[in-house]
């Protein structure tokens, strides 16, 4: 939650208004990081080489990081992205003041278009979310204290309502979602970070489904292949470096490896069977530059060239084969920007400018 900081992170407190951070992913094709690449300058693009296996054998390909082509309406941390039917819609989180917002727009990727739709029933920033059905669920955050209230925002109706409650309140929690389930992980009930994985079919039930090896809130967290990969996080200790592999078959969760340093509050999409962790914070508190491709399959974690400049606590999601990064924090100024990320094969066409 925006108010709460972890002993030794740096950041000046925000107003006791918080609101989300989620992260959901649909699985593409496999990559596997070989060597680094060039990255062109601006406001972030990163590029790195790998091999991508579409066919009976490997297939260079380049992650590319680049601005989207069009910026939020204003600066927002800690909110909730989703793609659904070719739309990137982004809802809630922390304006430029600190204050946690109600707000929900939409982002048309093939013509730039940004329009707003509407709201949320309650302001909040630092919760998880998911596409139910044709809603838009937004699972607790924060606002004046920790929420335990699943809103739903209809994408075609524009209507929006509490549709249930969370079997406690959760903030600083992720998501993800596997065919119709979603799955939140972690999170922080306003005292500790939280273990638990819950899942839920319709934002009003919910089973408990895994544990983690201990409490984290800010994990980074992707759907892969039919399992969940966790990176990264806060402990009641600090940041943390694991990367864990959740089973939602057995309910079982591994270490599957380490990041090169400790980090939370970073974005994560998938694309094939790697999962890209992309900013974040230190544990000096400090937004990051770092973009990380973590495969899952082994666990195996490499890093790839740099964002030209740090961001922390960015939404991310995935669709249409596009990983999505949006808003964010950089030291003093919570930013508009919007990045996609594609791979992209060797010798193909440029998938766009810089930022």
């Amino acid at each position: 939650m925006g108010v709460h900081r972890t002993p030794g992170q740096r950041r000046p407190a925000l107003k006791p208004r918080p609101g989300p951070s989620a992260i959901r992913v649909v699985p593409l094709a496999v990559a596997t990081l070989i060597l680094s690449a060039a990255c062109t300058g601006g406001g972030g693009p990163s590029a790195s080489r790998t091999t991508h296996t579409v066919g009976p054998g490997p297939v260079r390909s380049t992650l590319r990081i680049q601005a989207a082509g069009f910026v939020l309406p204003a600066p927002v941390q800690r909110a909730v992205a989703v793609s659904w039917n070719g739309v990137l819609y982004v809802a809630g989180g922390l304006d430029a003041a600190g204050s946690s917002v109600t707000a929900v727009s939409a982002f048309d990727p093939a013509t730039g278009r940004v329009t707003s739709i509407g709201s949320l029933p309650q302001a909040v920033h630092d919760a998880a979310a998911a596409v139910i059905g044709r809603r838009l669920v937004v699972f607790g955050g924060g606002a004046s204290q920790v929420s335990d209230a699943v809103q739903a925002f209809d994408l075609l109706r524009r209507t929006s309502g509490v549709i249930g409650r969370l079997p406690a309140p959760l903030a600083d929690v992720a998501a993800a979602s596997i065919g119709a389930t979603v799955y939140l992980v972690g999170g922080y009930d306003g005292r500790t970070p939280q273990a638990a994985i819950w899942s839920t079919t319709d934002g009003v039930r919910f089973r408990r489904s895994g544990t983690l090896p201990e409490g984290l809130r800010y994990a980074a967290v992707a759907a892969v292949g039919g399992s969940i990969i966790v990176a990264g996080g806060v402990s009641a200790r600090g940041p943390v470096s694991t990367v864990l592999r959740f089973d939602p078959g057995t309910g079982k969760v591994s270490v599957i490896g380490r990041l090169d340093a400790p980090v939370g509050h970073a974005a994560a999409f998938a694309l094939g069977q790697d999962v890209y962790l992309v900013g974040g914070e230190d544990a000096a508190g400090r937004a990051v530059r770092s973009v990380t491709d973590i495969d899952a399959a082994t666990g195996t974690s490499r890093a790839l060239r740099p964002l030209a400049r740090p961001v922390s606590d960015a939404a991310a999601t995935t669709g249409d084969a596009i990983g999505w990064i949006v808003g964010g924090w950089r030291g003093a100024a919570t930013v508009t920007q919007i990045l996609r990320a594609t791979l992209q094969p060797v010798g193909g066409p440029p998938t766009g400018g810089g930022p």
